[in-house]
Parts: structure tokens; sequence; C-alpha cells
């Protein structure tokens, strides 16, 4: 595993088998950790024995605009609790 900063890490990894829609890679210094991902998260063409490059960051661009949606709804939830008498007789 190598770091490039905080929020960016890169490990080499082996593509040990691909079955029913599922990779399997090999990670560490002797393979020792397996991982398993659905395939379609991988390029065309990809097959057993290729060697990858994976590089895993955070978003925090995306980590700031869902804690946004969160907030947003929850204001709107907290606005509408008890402003609608629709329904009350």
């Amino acid at each position: 595993m190598m770091g490039d900063n905080m929020n960016n890490i890169k490990h080499v990894c082996c593509v040990d088998s691909i079955s029913d829609g599922t990779l399997r890679l090999l990670t560490g210094a002797d393979g020792e950790k397996a991982y398993f991902f659905p395939l379609e998260l991988f390029p065309d063409g990809i097959k057993e024995g290729d060697w990858l490059d994976l590089t895993i960051t955070i978003n925090d661009n995306a980590a700031k605009k869902g804690k946004q949606d969160v907030a947003d709804l929850y204001r709107n939830l907290l606005g509408n609790a008890g402003g609608d008498e629709r329904g009350k007789e």
C-alpha cells in the first residue's frame, strides 16, 4: 500500500478469479487477502491474471453534498411537521 496524501491510497492487486459476475482480487505481499467485487465495476476485457493499480480516494465534495442533502431533507421534514392541516376535521 502506498499513499500520495491522506485522502488517497494505492494498492497493487492481482485478479485471481472471475466467476458468475464476481471478480476476486488478491492483495498483500503474498496475496494473503482476498476481496470480492461486482465485475461491472471493472473495465471491459479484464481477465484472470491481470495486475491492477487500485487507487482509493475520499470524495470530499460528494460527502459535503450528501450532508447538505440530509440537512435540507431534515429541515423540510421539520418545517412540515405541524403546518399541514389537511385531513383534520
